[in-house]
């Protein structure tokens, strides 16, 4: 992984971020409108996460600062079809 001024908290605030921006993307455009936004979220995170691993196995990928942005928006949109299935009990 590439060393950045900032440290861990600069490719933490970056990618939390990136998983906002990615879930509200997604919730935005996706053909299915029935997913509540939480779930897109936390998938959208995992995705961002999924991505890191990606960055911190050494494996190739596009940057964005410390964050690794290509694995995650491919992994953030492979997890995508399983926000339907996801219940929280929100109020």
């Amino acid at each position: 992984m590439p060393t950045v001024p900032g440290g861990w908290v600069a490719g933490l605030v970056v990618g939390l971020l990136l998983a906002l921006i990615v879930a509200q993307l997604f919730h935005t455009f996706w053909p299915d409108g029935r997913r509540r936004f939480p779930a897109v979220a936390i998938l959208s995170l995992a995705g961002v996460l999924a991505g890191q691993g990606w960055a911190w196995l050494g494996l190739p990928g596009i940057a964005l600062g410390p964050t690794n942005l290509l694995p995650a928006l491919v992994f953030a949109a492979l997890l995508q079809p399983l926000a339907g299935r996801i219940r929280l009990p929100l109020p």
